[in-house]
């Protein structure tokens, strides 16, 4: 309900476009992000763990008022 209201913001004031990132990890807002409309644009290194395991940040894109 408030990214629908965010977006519906975005459209009336005609932004082509939005990004989000989110971790590879969180599979869950991957896929809320993912029902929205929103794909996947690229994956960036965020950070590396105590252990050295490396995490990246997916970034998510979602054109706006029909443009392509």
């Amino acid at each position: 309900m408030l990214l629908e209201a965010f977006l519906g913001q975005l459209r009336r004031a005609v932004i082509p476009g939005v990004h989000a990132g989110v971790r590879t990890d969180n599979l869950a807002a991957m896929r809320f992000f993912e029902r929205h409309g929103f794909q996947e644009l690229s994956r960036v290194p965020l950070m590396r763990r105590d252990d050295g395991l490396l995490l990246l940040a997916a970034v998510l894109g979602l054109r706006l008022n029909g443009e392509e």
